[in-house]
This record gives C-alpha cells, structure tokens and sequence, in this order.
C-alpha cells in the first residue's frame, strides 16, 4: 500500500529526468554475491534440518532393523556352603594320629552337655558344652574334663586326647569328620555313628525290673523299629530328626506265654519304648532313648 510521501516522490521523478551513474560490473557482482550468499544460507540450513531429521529417524529405523543387544545378566557370587553344627552328632573313630582304629571302638559325641569321648581304653567328658566352642569349621576343646584312668594296650589310648587339645578347626569330607591342627594336618577322621543295622540288647542297668537275662533287643532300620519284648517280637513306629526321635504303635507281632514278672517287664519296656523322646550313642558301644520315667540303655550285640 503506497503512502502519500511515495505518491509526490514517484511524481516528482517522472516529471524531472535525473540522471545517476551506475557502476554495471559493481552491481552485477554485488548481485551474485547476494545469490551465492542465499543459496549457501539455503544449503546450510537445509544440512542442518537433514541432520536433525537423520538423528530421529536413525534409532527408529535401527530398532526395526537390528536386534537389541541384551544387557548382560548380572553375575551370581557363589556363596559358601555353612559348615554343619556338630551339636548333636556322634561318631566313630576311624584313625588317630595317623594309627587305625581297627578293632577299637573309638567314640565322639558333641551334646548340650559337652564333648564325651572314648579312645578304646579311657573316656572323656567335659562337664558343659561350653568347653568346647564352634564357630563355622573352626573348633576348639577345652581340656578340662574327667579322664578314667584305664590301663591298656589299645593302640590309640590317650592319643585321641591329645587329638582333641589340639584341635582348631574341622571339616566334613564325603561325610567324614576330619579333625585339623593350625596347620591343617590330620589328626583325626570319624565315620557318623551308624544305630541303623545293628542289634542292641538291653542293658541289666536300666533297672531291676530287667531281671539276669532280660532278652530284650532292639533293630532300627529307618522309619521302623522291632525286637524281642522277652515275650514275643515287637513292631513299632519310628518317627526321628536327629537324635530326636518318636516311637509309636508298639505291638506284639507273635504273644509267647510268659511268667507274670516277665509279662510286667514286657509291658513297662513297651510303655518306655512309647515314651522315648530322643536317643543319644552313649561311650563307649551304647544307645540310650530318654523317656520321662526312666531312660532305656542299650548295648550292641556283639
């Protein structure tokens, strides 16, 4: 839209011929400098706005195109086994010293009352679990404790004493218990307490309803128990975990006739059998089940 000053001046040239001086090359340069100076401004931005639209569309096209690379899976640290707790386990000896056992009847027991110990010969108990101490495979023993003082020709007599004083730390190796010195030597190896696969025979000590010749045995074989009652064979129920054990169902498979005092031992023996609330190996060849009314001590049948 044109203004009023444009109108006068636009008419004031047409009236007037003015002449101006034009530089022809000047302008014609001046003017394709202009046209380059476009056409640059042109490319640059047309490269830019290429580059923004290649920086969008590239992932886009990639992630169709070419699988994504799954982060690695993170690394699991192998944690290590705990070693087990020896409370509450008992066994027999295979080597002391270096010296087979052979013959001897060597034992180890770890109970809430301490460590009870034969070496074929002479016994060792300490008098609280206390004097021993387990902290994961390290393993000290106190050597505080009551000793018999038996003279004998067992090869490993008194050694397995010495063993245990020097005792710092153990291991289980195929179920075997290894016990070390600081410097990781051997001392001495046990085998677990085997109940299952023996014949126990009931001892005349439990009390003196067991009579000379009481004739009461006893077999475990997993989750079964059965012997001879001294008036007939017996079946019971075995309920255990560890040392604690349940038994149950006790029954006479076969009743024989029996004189009054052996049918009484017979029925408190069942009775007791029903009551057994855990079994303990007792040192140096013995099996004792706790009951509330008196414990049951068996020996094994040689």
């Amino acid at each position: 839209m044109s203004t009023g000053f444009e109108e006068r001046l636009r008419a004031e040239l047409e009236g007037e011929q003015i002449e101006i001086p034009l530089d022809a090359d000047r302008v014609l340069a001046q003017g394709r400098r202009t046209v380059r100076a476009r056409r640059w401004g042109a490319a640059v931005t047309g490269a830019a706005l290429l580059a923004l639209v290649v920086s969008v569309l590239t992932p886009l096209v990639l992630g169709r195109g070419v699988p994504a690379v799954p982060a690695p899976a993170p690394v699991a640290t192998p944690s290590a086994t705990p070693a087990p707790k020896l409370l509450g386990t008992a066994w027999t000896g295979v080597s002391v010293l270096g010296i087979p056992v052979g013959s001897s009847l060597v034992t180890l027991q770890f109970t809430d009352s301490g460590v009870h110990a034969f070496d074929g010969c002479n016994s060792f108990d300490q008098r609280s679990a206390d004097d021993y101490r387990q902290d994961e495979e390290k393993l000290t023993i106190d050597g505080d404790g009551s000793v018999s003082l038996v003279l004998c020709r067992s090869g490993t007599a008194t050694q397995l004493l010495d063993a245990l004083h020097r005792t710092t730390h153990f291991r289980i190796n195929a179920g075997r218990l290894v016990l070390l010195d600081d410097a990781g030597a051997n001392l001495a190896e046990f085998d677990p307490f085997e109940v299952d696969g023996r014949t126990w025979r009931l001892e005349s000590s439990t009390g003196s309803w067991v009579g000379k010749d009481p004739v009461i045995t006893l077999h475990v074989d997993g989750d079964r128990a059965w012997g001879n009652s001294g008036c007939g064979d017996y079946t019971a129920a075995l309920t255990r975990d560890g040392n604690d054990w349940r038994l149950s169902e006790a029954t006479i498979a076969a009743p024989i006739p029996c004189p009054s005092d052996a049918s009484e031992r017979m029925s408190r023996f069942l009775r007791l059998l029903e009551q057994t609330t855990s079994a303990q190996p007792w040192a140096p060849d013995r099996l004792r089940l706790a009951t509330p009314d008196g414990d049951l001590t068996f020996t094994i049948e040689r």
